[in-house]
């Protein structure tokens, strides 16, 4: 498992947290994530599926992530859980890595949501380089919009999950 913190205190993070009031602006777009785990054991990474919403946050275009679900799925389980998180949330689109199996799981979603009559965004499936420190580059690319107003949460029952996971 590869680890990295960031270079944000707890506070500056917590700071970023707010009931969902505070985000008054209707939000310009929809967006949702996957980040996807492969074991189901007991200690293994989860996969998290994040529903953002692109909005004005004191005077600054921002991304709040407005829902976080986490679990170890199966690949069966995950595209049932991201077809009901379309469904609930609407994204216009959906972004995540192209890891082994991608092609299959994105075949899944697709079926069913034909049979559940879900429609569907727009999929971007993005190469990610496997190189020395990849993980931790990509988490540093969060300081700046953390640190600058550009990435809230909601403050909600999966807040603290999510804290600890940074």
């Amino acid at each position: 498992v590869q680890t990295c913190a960031l270079p944000i205190s707890e506070g500056e993070l917590s700071a970023r947290f707010r009931l969902a009031s505070f985000f008054q602006a209707p939000p310009t777009q929809i967006v949702m994530s996957l980040d996807r785990a492969y074991s189901k054991s007991r200690y293994a990474d989860f996969s998290c599926i994040a529903t953002g919403k692109v909005r004005a946050v004191e005077g600054k275009q921002a991304l709040v992530i407005a829902d976080v679900v986490m679990d170890r799925w199966k690949e069966s389980e995950l595209a049932e859980a991201l077809v009901k998180a379309f469904e609930t949330h609407k994204p216009s689109v959906f972004v995540a890595e192209k890891d082994k199996n991608w092609e299959d799981l994105h075949d899944k979603i697709k079926n069913i949501a034909r049979t559940r009559n879900v429609i569907l965004p727009w999929f971007h499936w993005v190469t990610i380089k496997n190189e020395p420190h990849s993980f931790a580059k990509r988490a540093k690319k969060l300081e700046m919009p953390l640190n600058d107003g550009r990435l809230w949460f909601h403050l909600t029952s999966w807040a603290d999950a999510v804290k600890e996971q940074f």
